[in-house]
């Protein structure tokens, strides 16, 4: 006890180190962390302002770029359309524009080129196209015609304001004027397929095969009025013929996008969050970076990456910190109106780690001068309380040991005081419980004595009983057997001189008394034993059909006296009560016999299988856990382990209305419902019997009267599903059976079934 408490007094003089050393600590830290904050603050704002520069620069060289290229396919254009003029065949003028489409895509950044015509009623047209080898094939080709198709569909009813003015509609183009007669219309970046992966399979991990193949390119529309009508004219088809261009996203940008640039990544996003290009190789162009789940922005989820292109961006820049808060991801987006796409740029924190590893030695140093001088500040206040706790962990030992009469000197009236008072009235208290304790024990002791004696008593009593009782009764009623069979018959003189004398009466009153008493006596020892501690069944799945049955044949005379009708709707069903066959033969013939007897002549005694009780609610969860536990915690049940559900029975008679605060009277032992003038024969324990045959199987007894109806019984009982090993055919002698002649020995005398205490299992 002295090393245990020498442990606790040590924690407890080093407590104030745990009440103010966090505190301290606290403090540092948050003016850490605001430091900290700051100078991340900083060096993100500084990156992200150069940042902003070049993305700014990159997104006006790609309309620049944008502008050359319109410029040069209008000259190539005017140029060859001069030349088709002067050509007077109408082979060749077909020929010089589809030269003139393969002679495009030999200009740098050009993948594939296109006439799309668009005639008076604004309805367009695909008229014919090249592409590169890679991106040549029938699959591309359809889906240029149904970009055409989908894409151009709302030019017909443009408000042609809109497009100058760049605000346009979803899907469709951005609008930006090259020289004076020239306009050039841009877009959304459209997937097509190429036939090689950019990258061998082993160098990268794809999502899937197919964003490897997909390449996004921006579609550039040269809208030239003079010449537009002039190479439908020249084609033949009428209406207005557009030139459209489909650029490399990444030769639009130059150089922004430097693979070289380490804790950096640019991005190329459309509008619709598909990837165009980025910095970084192994990323497949067409991948979605706005579904939901981790990105490739150490972190970013690509909810955050779909919120960052909703924003709006006035002067073309969004800046944001998106990621985990102890992960976070400096992200900055760049667009223009004239352009489809957004660039994006994330910064790593990798860069700023030099300075946030000084500033961490800093803050240590810092906390670590604080806890010394804390340490120093609390040890002499732990130094004092020593002393005081020591001495009560030596009186609390010796109380511990038994010595009840240890007092404390109170000292100061601090905390400790108080609590050295509290250990004076504890002890004081201790030592009036410890007397009165000593009292108590004994008299439980003498008590204890006492109920072992009147326990071996009642064992006598019952023995005596079984004994002296039932073996005298058994010849009287014996002897009345043999007088029935030698006195003479009605019809003779000394049968009717018998009967003058009223000798076959007392005869009558003799063998119904005894059968009576014996029957009392066989349901006083049955209920004795059921309620003893030791009782041992035999458990096995056994068919409720049969066991009715059986009880029923017993029961014939009584039901044709009374002219009952009975119905037994238990034929068929899929389950076995799990429980020993006699004790539930008793418990049935008990309960029968009651519903027989107290049920009014022509009457009705019905016997079928319900799912609810009422009152109770569902069979199966009727019963507690507790009381299903321990009933399967039985060796023998453990075969049947998880198959074992409780199902509910239903016994109906037509019999007087039972008042409800009579009902439990009915299940405890020698109570009478009713007055006592009329009660009938019986000795008051078939009910009780019942109820405690159900509870040694686990089960449960409930009872429901409706004066306009009649009686309901409600067995609650376990049981298993039927099938090959439960099929109840198999019914053998010895444990969980009886044989067929025995069976019908049963039926026999079932009305006089007698149970000996020596023979219930023990």
């Amino acid at each position: 006890m002295t090393s245990f408490w020498d442990r606790f007094n040590f924690r407890i003089k080093h407590q104030l180190y745990f009440r103010i050393l966090p505190v301290v600590g606290l403090s540092v830290l948050a003016v850490g962390a605001f430091s900290g904050r700051l100078l991340t603050s900083r060096a993100v704002r500084t990156y992200m302002e150069q940042e902003a520069m070049e993305s700014s620069k990159a997104l006006d060289g790609a309309l620049e770029r944008l502008s050359i290229k319109a410029l040069l396919a209008q000259m190539e254009q005017k140029e060859r359309l001069d030349t088709v003029m002067r050509s007077s065949e109408k082979g060749a003028r077909r020929h010089a524009a589809k030269q003139f489409l393969h002679d495009m895509l030999l200009c740098d950044g050009v993948r594939g080129a296109l006439f799309v015509r668009v005639d008076a009623r604004g309805r367009a047209e695909f008229v014919g196209g090249a592409l590169d080898d890679d991106l040549a094939t029938v699959a591309n080709r359809d889906s240029l015609i149904a970009w055409v198709g989908q894409a151009w569909r709302g030019l017909a009813g443009a408000d042609w304001l809109d497009l100058i003015t760049r605000t346009s509609w979803s899907g469709g183009p951005r609008m930006m004027n090259v020289g004076r007669q020239l306009s050039l219309w841009v877009f959304d970046p459209v997937p097509l397929a190429q036939t090689a992966p950019a990258l061998p399979a082993a160098e990268i991990a794809p999502p899937d095969a197919k964003a490897l193949r997909t390449a996004l390119l921006l579609p550039a529309a040269i809208n030239d009025e003079a010449f537009a009508v002039s190479w439908d004219d020249t084609l033949g088809h009428g209406g207005r013929m557009q030139l459209v261009l489909l650029l490399e996203i990444p030769y639009l940008l130059g150089t922004w996008l430097d693979p070289d640039v380490r804790g950096e990544m640019q991005l190329v996003l459309d509008g619709h969050g598909r990837l165009a290009c980025a910095s970084a190789d192994t990323l497949p162009a067409g991948l979605d970076m706005t579904i939901s789940g981790p990105g490739i922005l150490h972190g970013v989820d690509g909810e955050d990456v779909a919120r960052l292109l909703a924003r709006d961006a006035p002067g073309g820049i969004v800046r944001a910190s998106l990621g985990s808060q102890l992960n976070p991801e400096a992200v900055l987006l760049a667009r223009r109106a004239e352009l489809p796409i957004a660039l994006v740029s994330a910064l790593a924190m990798s860069k700023i780690n030099g300075g946030l590893v000084l500033y961490a030695a800093i803050i240590t140093l810092m906390v670590t001068i604080a806890l010394l001088g804390s340490i120093l500040a609390i040890t002499s206040v732990g130094e004092r309380l020593s002393n005081r706790l020591q001495s009560m962990a030596h009186n609390m030992e010796e109380v511990a040991k038994g010595d009840f009469t240890r007092r404390m000197g109170i000292g100061n009236e601090d905390e400790v005081g108080r609590l050295i008072s509290y250990f004076n009235e504890m002890t004081a208290d201790l030592e009036d419980a410890h007397h009165l304790l000593s009292e108590k024990t004994q008299n439980l002791r003498i008590a204890l004595e006492k109920m072992k004696r009147l326990d071996k008593a009642k064992d006598d009593f019952l023995a005596l009983i079984s004994h002296e009782v039932r073996t005298p009764l058994t010849s009287i009623i014996g002897g009345i057997d043999y007088m029935r069979v030698v006195l003479p018959s009605d019809d003779t003189a000394q049968g009717r001189l018998l009967t003058d004398l009223g000798i076959t009466e007392i005869v009558d009153i003799v063998e119904s008394s005894g059968r009576r008493l014996s029957e009392f006596m066989n349901d006083a020892i049955l209920m004795a034993s059921l309620q003893s501690s030791d009782i041992r069944m035999r458990l096995n799945p056994t068919p409720i059909f049969d066991l009715c049955n059986v009880v029923l044949s017993s029961l014939q005379e009584t039901i044709a006296a009374r002219r009952l009708r009975v119905e037994n709707a238990l034929e068929g069903t899929h389950w076995m009560p799990l429980c020993d066959r006699e004790l539930m033969t008793v418990a049935l013939q008990k309960l029968l016999q009651n519903a027989a007897q107290h049920n009014f002549e022509d009457g009705c005694l019905r016997l079928r299988e319900v799912d609810d009780v009422p009152g109770l609610g569902p069979a199966a969860e009727i019963l507690d856990e507790k009381t299903r536990l321990e009933f399967l915690d039985q060796e023998e049940l453990r075969r049947w382990a998880g198959a074992v559900r409780w199902r509910a029975v239903e016994i109906y008679n037509t019999g007087p209305y039972i008042p409800r605060d009579k009902r439990e009277a009915l299940f405890q032992k020698f109570e009478l419902v009713g007055r006592i003038e009329h009660h009938q024969k019986g000795s008051g324990l078939s009910l009780p019997i019942v109820q405690a045959i159900l509870d040694n199987h686990g089960g449960k007894v409930h009872v429901e009267s409706v004066s306009e109806d009649g009686n309901y019984f409600y067995l609650i009982l376990p049981a298993v599903p039927t099938g090959p090993a439960f099929s109840g055919n198999d019914q053998r002698d010895g444990e969980g059976g009886v044989s067929r002649h025995e069976e019908m020995d049963l039926v026999a005398n079932a009305a006089r079934l007698e149970v000996e205490l020596h023979d219930l299992r023990a």
